[in-house]
């Protein structure tokens, strides 16, 4: 697939694996909520997810989840529907003054629609 957005990798960080036909969803802790159909990066520090396809907003592109700072992840794999990996996003460091996450964490869901997730 050519012209897709790819995220610029951290300092010694490795990209892992790739999933297409992502559906993100994370609830802000002062209101409002990020969603969108996109791809989903793993690397060796964090979780990538990038709009393509669909979003809340046209300025809404991607949104990553340190490894670090994930709180409660929990992978499920429901009865009927696509397995989803859902927990909550912390801010990182030295960045919990502004930005989408200021005032805590916000729980969000990573749905594999394409099947397969690892």
């Amino acid at each position: 697939e050519t012209g897709d957005l790819f995220p610029m990798p951290e300092s010694g960080e490795n990209m892992l694996l790739k999933r297409n036909d992502i559906d993100f969803e994370c609830t802000l802790p002062v209101g409002g909520k990020l969603w969108g159909k996109g791809f989903l990066y793993l690397s060796t520090k964090r979780i990538i997810f990038v709009a393509v396809k669909k979003s809340c907003r046209q300025d809404f592109k991607s949104f990553e989840i340190p490894l670090g700072t994930m709180r409660s992840p929990k992978f499920n794999q429901p009865i009927f529907g696509a397995n989803y990996l859902s927990g909550k996003a912390r801010p990182a460091s030295g960045q919990d003054q502004g930005g989408p996450l200021a005032g805590g964490s916000a729980p969000f869901s990573l749905t594999f629609n394409a099947g397969g997730c690892g």
